[in-house]
């Protein structure tokens, strides 16, 4: 189906529910072209040609969001959990737990994803591994791009990833 036949897919199926108008957050790549000359498409400007499919859903992240916040937030479900990376800095986050922060002392980069691994401040270490497969929320359904597996504290962790504008 590619990506651009995965937006349509995702809209019939996270906002059929919604009336009546449906309203869907997306982050994609693309490039702009010019408008068709005849339909729907020929009343605008121009047309976005989607290459890539970052992110959708119906709720969660949006425009308003403080995207500078990270560079890249890691998100699970059962148990809940986040890892949220910013410059050399990974925080894990669990449901009725405190915060535990890491420092990054490896970071790398391969065609499938991106590695890191931190180092705690008092003990203990955390590997992050994001990979570009698409992932879906397993309560909200929302798509994302990448997967991401978390191990720490004896833990194998798996949930979706978003890139961030945070340096």
């Amino acid at each position: 189906m590619g990506d651009r036949g995965i937006l349509w897919q995702l809209l019939q199926e996270l906002a059929s529910h919604q009336q009546p108008y449906l309203n869907l957050f997306a982050v994609v790549k693309g490039q702009r072209g010019s408008a068709p000359r005849d339909g729907f498409g020929a009343d605008y400007a121009g047309s976005l040609l989607i290459e890539e499919v970052h992110y959708v859903a119906a709720e969660g992240f949006d425009c308003n969001y403080s995207w500078q916040q990270f560079s890249l937030r890691a998100l699970g479900n059962e148990p809940f959990w986040a890892a949220t990376v910013m410059a050399d800095d990974i925080k894990v986050t669990q449901l009725d737990q405190r915060q535990t922060n890491y420092v990054v002392v490896c970071k790398r980069r391969d065609k499938q994803g991106i590695y890191y691994q931190g180092k705690g401040k008092e003990s203990g270490s955390v590997e992050l591994a994001v990979i570009t497969r698409p992932c879906r929320d397993s309560m909200s359904g929302a798509y994302y791009g990448l997967t991401a597996t978390l191990k720490f504290d004896g833990k194998v962790l798996t949930g979706c990833a978003i890139q961030g504008e945070g340096s």
